[in-house]
């Protein structure tokens, strides 16, 4: 059987014709791929090509060989050609894609980025799945690459992007508008998967008091993230003042003094000042 350029021409193929007789394609996939495999470079049709192959009949090993192939393949998360990603190119079998090897910490550029500014021009495939989460299983990419115990999952600040995505002005995404219970949802994956409320930012804010600052000059969006506010809070010090001199119970004080906000956050929580004058959380609910 030929392994020339038509291979990748030919892979696709095998997946279209008639829904009968999957055993005899699974089979002759198999011997595209090992064959293929022989090749040790490949173009960026042909690996897509092939990964498809590979990735639908779940044959982990030949995928992860792929991934790892040089110099186009050196790992998951390598360019194409287009300067666009395999786990951009492919968003569908993401899941699949992480079994096969793809790393969703390392950094990279996805092509629809490329004009943008900022975070926005280099981000890890996470981030990425965050700003779709209705596009992605985050959760199951989390539990196989989970952030407890990864350095460089640390890096990407996963939990300051998720809660600042309803105000980044610089995403502009052909997609249904994500919504609330999608976000709620990615929020709980990262929280689940070991996210570190007490990382600060640049600005020495931690998630919480991150959102809370969002918040402050942006009232309506109080009643679709308070309940984020008990999970963000675990082990935080609500007394730490970020670099503009603000806390979190500075945000929550000026939240409580505007009737909207007040009216949501009275259901959850009560901001209570001690003896000593220090502020202590009491939450309701």
């Amino acid at each position: 059987m030929d392994i020339s350029g038509r291979l990748a021409a030919q892979v696709p193929s095998i997946l279209l014709t008639s829904r009968g007789h999957l055993w005899r394609r699974t089979d002759l996939a198999e011997i595209l791929c090992y064959r293929a495999l022989e090749r040790t470079t490949f173009k960026p049709a042909e690996k897509l090509a092939l990964l498809h192959v590979a990735l639908t009949a779940r044959r982990w090993h030949w995928a992860h060989r792929l991934l790892s192939l040089p110099p186009e393949t050196s790992h998951a998360n390598d360019r194409d050609a287009d300067d666009h990603s395999l786990l951009f190119s492919l968003p569908h079998v993401d899941t699949m894609l992480v079994e096969a090897g793809a790393d969703i910490h390392l950094p990279l550029r996805p092509r629809e980025m490329a004009n943008s500014s900022g975070s926005l021009r280099e981000m890890t495939p996470l981030k990425f799945a965050l700003v779709r989460p209705q596009a992605f299983h985050i959760d199951a990419m989390l539990r196989k690459q989970p952030i407890r115990g990864n350095p460089q999952a640390a890096e990407p600040m996963y939990l300051h992007w998720a809660v600042g995505l309803p105000w980044h002005p610089a995403l502009y995404l052909p997609e249904p508008k994500v919504t609330w219970r999608a976000r709620d949802a990615s929020i709980r994956a990262l929280l689940a998967a070991g996210a570190d409320t007490r990382q600060l930012d640049a600005s020495g804010d931690m998630a919480w008091s991150f959102l809370l600052g969002a918040l402050v000059t942006d009232v309506d969006k109080v009643e679709h993230t308070c309940h984020w506010f008990k999970p963000l809070s675990r082990g935080v010090d609500i007394a730490r003042k970020n670099n503009d001199g603000y806390s979190v119970t500075d945000y929550l004080e000026e939240l409580l003094a505007q009737p909207t906000a007040a009216e949501v956050l009275g259901v959850y929580l009560q901001l209570i000042t001690l003896e000593n004058g220090e502020k202590e959380i009491k939450w309701l609910k």
